[in-house]
């Protein structure tokens, strides 16, 4: 900090030393015997001369501790060297200033006296009056409030440090941060800490110094004042504010709102805010900014921008460290600011009229350097705020930045930095030369929709345009966003994952070179792990002051082309298009000849890539310098493309395709035999495949040959039959046919039952004649003929080997007789033939 010395003559004191003596050969060692014959008490201050200077005029109330800095901490102090005085000298003795009113008071004017700490004064000590020129704080604006605003969600940090510092100063410990910026008497802090956080990122990602400036200017301009479109998709929207913009105010939303329409921030040296401040109102008013510098001059601009919810500290903090700011607001009244300590602290209402930048924290702020007469915070710990209301450029000001004009800390705990979330934005130097969109009104809505919802937007994309990337509004946390841009029969797509809510640009996998006029579809298909989803659409919105006053409406007028799922919608989704004006003549690949050496392969599972030959004005092209070559669907079979992008003095993509045929499949059977069953067989034999992954089928034959094709129902009969199998195609593989082979089914066993029925004769009646007995068998579901054969049998026993009887002979005794008896069954074309030996037994009694 620049010290600044306000003693012009320095300041006589008299001093008796008592029997301190010195020759001027000992100067040095006797002007600290001195020092410490005053610190001891060995010597007095009899007489102080009075200050040639005892006024001090401030151009602003800087905080007290660097106004003590800019007061002398030494006085110059002359002492005798016995008690004649017949030599003096001149030593320096250390003082510190008390201020004798409350430093907090918002007073004009404040006494300092000097102290020498540790020494006897018996002589008045010299004042210093300070007189601040500006005893308040800068110009309070109506922050708009969104009437019926969504509720930014709660999300977890998104920190990846395993713990953050207790305290931390973008200044000190990032990156830096440009010169402070003065917002003069008008109400545009809103666009000061938005242009601010941009030069804040800029600086953090190395894409700029401290020396950045953007102009706050223009950002509050054409937000206010609109802009001509000249994709005249918007012209119909209207943006209906109070003339006096420069103090109307307004949010973090109208300015996003600006940016994501491509009006980025112009340099300062080109729209600089001087055209206003240096003029009384009605004159800065009549100031009118040409629209050119609305779209086509941007030094920055915005990627994506983040809500962070106020509850989210790590995530707070962790953005400040990755972007080197917040955009936060508060709510400032003179009375909460303690420029004691340069702190504030407001526990009113839930509110806000300020929009400021967080720059860094202190865990371990004491809560105790807030205002005495005032309710402590809960807790200590603190942010710190960057102001818009100082000069930092002016050297004269350098005294000043911290206080509440330039640096001062606040309270987590106040109610003003908790009314809303804080803001943290991503930004480039270099943008896209267009942007389509049809939400110029500054509506920001949430829209809940179904997760894995189709939002879409159709916008009249002209010729000699290159599609580079697409953004879309979320007010959800946590998603996958996947993006679609479809012209004609070319469709290119895009995905990111997000964190917080916010406006998220998303960069296409590859351009599209639009060399017609077409119409170009854009669909978002957000999806959640929570199932909940918020999409930006624009509704007619009003933006009212603290008093519920309408400051701002803007009216939107659908553009006709937004859906749902396929369905008609009566807003406008928050999705914009970007694209870069081309050269489509001597530059563009689009009308290079591109060759490729091989146009035909046959599957192998391996990628084919195929050289490529381009010619461009009768130039063979070089692929190291002049373009480049990826590859797609180039594995499978079906139609490949070969994708051929310009680079370095080329632009343009242009894409040959080429084919991948199925390859050949295989397929074998086995020989297989099976048995009779009376029901339909089919072949389930051993089957050798290769490739296909497809079905198998069969079809079977009277004939080697296969001349005789038989339905596979009608396969049950014992015989020979012929069998051959289809193995169907898949994505990759054609279809396969095996050879012929053979399916036998053999004859069954014959289910034939036999078992022995004893029979009985009567005696009596054997004795008169000889009897014929019923067949002494059982014989059951035989197949085929029965005939009977003896095989042994008393000889009083006959059998009918037709019929199965026995007869027993005249004259045969009484008594138990046996005869073996061998069934035979014929069998069929489907069952074997059979036989079995039976004993019977006929008892004679």
């Amino acid at each position: 900090m620049k010290r600044r010395k306000i003693l012009a003559g320095g300041l006589a004191i008299v001093i008796v030393a008592g029997a301190v003596t010195w020759g001027e050969t000992d100067t040095a060692y006797a002007k600290e015997s001195v020092l410490q014959a005053l610190e001891s008490g060995n010597a007095t201050v009899l007489e102080i001369d009075k200050l040639q200077e005892d006024t001090l005029e401030l151009a602003y109330k800087p905080c007290l501790e660097s106004l003590l800095e800019t007061l002398p901490d030494t006085l110059t102090v002359t002492v005798s060297t016995g008690t004649v005085l017949q030599s003096r000298t001149e030593v320096e003795v250390p003082v510190t200033w008390e201020c004798e009113e409350d430093y907090d008071e918002s007073l004009g004017e404040y006494t300092f006296k000097a102290v020498m700490d540790d020494i006897e004064v018996e002589a008045d000590m010299p004042t210093i009056t300070v007189v601040t020129g500006k005893e308040d704080g800068g110009p309070v604006e109506n922050y708009l409030q969104v009437e019926d605003a969504h509720q930014v969600q709660t999300v977890q940090s998104i920190s990846e440090n395993a713990s953050l510092p207790s305290a931390y100063d973008t200044r000190e410990n990032g990156d830096g941060l440009p010169a402070l910026r003065d917002q003069s008497a008008y109400g545009t802090c809103w666009a000061f800490a938005t242009i601010g956080a941009l030069e804040a990122d800029l600086i953090a990602s190395d894409l700029a110094d401290e020396n950045i400036d953007l102009s706050e200017l223009a950002l509050a301009y054409f937000t206010n004042k609109g802009y001509d479109d000249p994709k005249d998709l918007h012209d119909n929207d209207t943006i209906s504010s109070q003339e006096d913009y420069l103090n109307l105010g307004g949010n973090i939303y109208l300015a996003v709102n600006s940016l994501a329409n491509n009006v980025g921030a112009v340099a300062e040296a080109d729209v600089p805010y001087t055209w206003v401040s240096k003029k009384e109102l009605d004159e800065a008013l009549q100031v009118r900014i040409d629209d050119t510098y609305a779209l086509s001059n941007n030094a920055a601009t915005m990627v994506n921008y983040y809500d962070i919810a106020i509850t989210d500290q790590d995530g707070i903090k962790t953005a400040i460290m990755d972007h080197g700011s917040v955009y936060a607001v508060m709510e400032y009244e003179d009375e909460y600011y303690s420029a004691t300590h340069n702190s504030y602290y407001y526990n009113g209402e839930e509110c806000s009229n300020h929009a400021i930048m967080l720059v860094g924290w202190n865990d371990n702020f004491p809560k105790e350097n807030f205002l005495d007469d005032k309710d402590k915070p809960n807790h200590d710990g603190a942010w710190l705020v960057r102001n818009s209301w100082l000069d930092g450029s002016d050297e004269d000001n350098a005294d000043f930045e911290e206080s509440v004009y330039g640096y001062f800390w606040m309270s987590y705990e106040d109610m003003g930095v908790t009314s809303m979330s804080v803001h943290a934005f991503d930004v480039q130097q270099d943008g896209y030369d267009n942007c389509y969109a049809y939400d110029g009104a500054a509506g920001m809505n949430s829209h809940r929709v179904s997760n894995g919802a189709v939002l879409e937007e159709s916008y009249p994309v002209d010729a000699g345009e290159e599609i580079e990337a697409v953004s879309v509004r979320t007010g959800s946390t946590d998603l996958t966003l996947d993006a679609t841009v479809t012209a004609g029969e070319q469709s290119v797509t895009g995905s990111i994952e997000t964190t917080y809510e916010g406006n998220y640009t998303i960069e296409l996998e590859k351009k599209l070179i639009i060399d017609k006029d077409t119409n170009v579809t854009v669909q978002i298909v957000p999806t959640s792990k929570s199932g909940q989803v918020y999409m930006g659409g624009e509704d007619a919105v009003r933006m009212v002051d603290s008093d519920g006053q309408c400051l701002f409406f803007g009216y939107a007028v659908r553009g006709g082309k937004s859906k749902l799922n396929g369905r008609a919608v009566n807003y406008d989704w928050h999705i914009k298009l970007f694209t870069n004006t081309v050269d489509l003549t001597e530059s563009n690949l689009v009308t290079a000849d591109v060759t490729l050496d091989e146009t035909q392969y046959s599957y192998t599972g391996a990628a084919f890539e195929p050289n490529v030959t381009v010619v461009k004005n009768d130039i063979t092209l070089n692929e190291e310098t002049d373009y480049r070559v990826s590859y797609k669907d180039n594995i499978n079979a079906g139609t490949a493309t070969v994708i051929v992008t310009g680079r370095g003095q080329y632009c343009g993509t242009v894409s040959r395709t080429f084919t991948i045929l199925k390859a050949d499949a295989f397929i074998k059977l086995a020989a297989q035999t099976k048995t009779y069953t009376g029901k339909t067989i089919a072949y389930t034999g051993k089957v050798t495949k290769s490739g296909s992954s497809g079905r198998v089928t069969y079809a079977y034959y009277l004939d080697a040959a296969c001349s005789k094709p038989i339905h596979a129902s009608s396969v049950k009969e014992a015989g020979i039959y012929f069998v051959k199998a289809t193995l169907a195609a898949d994505a990759n593989y054609k279809a396969a046919i095996s050879a012929a082979t053979q399916l036998q089914i053999n004859k069954t066993a014959n289910t034939m039952k036999v078992s022995a029925v004893k029979k009985k004769v009567k005696y009596n009646a054997v004795k008169k004649r000889a009897i014929k007995v019923v067949c002494p068998l059982s014989v059951k579901r035989a197949i085929g003929k029965i005939t009977y054969e003896k095989v042994s049998a008393a000889k009083c026993l006959i059998l009918n080997e037709k019929t199965g009887k026995v007869t027993v002979k005249k004259g045969t005794k009484k008594g138990t007789y046996a005869i073996r008896i061998k069934v035979r069954a014929a069998g069929n074309a489907n069952y074997e033939a059979a036989s079995k030996t039976v004993k019977c037994k006929i008892i004679v009694k």
